[in-house]
């Protein structure tokens, strides 16, 4: 444009996600199965990261692609290895967007 400036505006896109458990007993060779309710304020396409830690050390992980519009709730379920041993343990699930 010449002699003119172009302004282009936008909404930030804002994600949330939020857990539930529907086990909260962890055995080794079974599964963690939990609830997201995954919120957009636009169509978006995410990548969710599920970490199984123990303290820092990543013991597995499971990476899925969404496409998500508004509100979605997902089951889901993660596997825990067989060579997982008793101990404290955390499931760390993480949007990227």
């Amino acid at each position: 444009l010449a002699g003119g400036f172009v302004w282009w505006l936008f909404q930030p896109l804002k994600v949330s996600l939020e857990l539930t458990p529907s086990v909260t007993s962890l055995f080794s060779g079974n599964f963690i199965v939990f609830e997201k309710l995954l919120s957009s304020s636009d169509k978006a396409s995410v990548d969710i990261v599920h970490e199984l830690l123990s303290g820092e050390k990543i013991i597995t992980a499971r990476r899925e692609k969404l496409l998500i519009s508004g509100s979605q709730r997902i089951s889901s379920r993660f596997f825990v290895p067989d060579a997982v041993k008793p101990g404290d343990y955390v499931l760390r699930v993480t949007v990227f967007f």
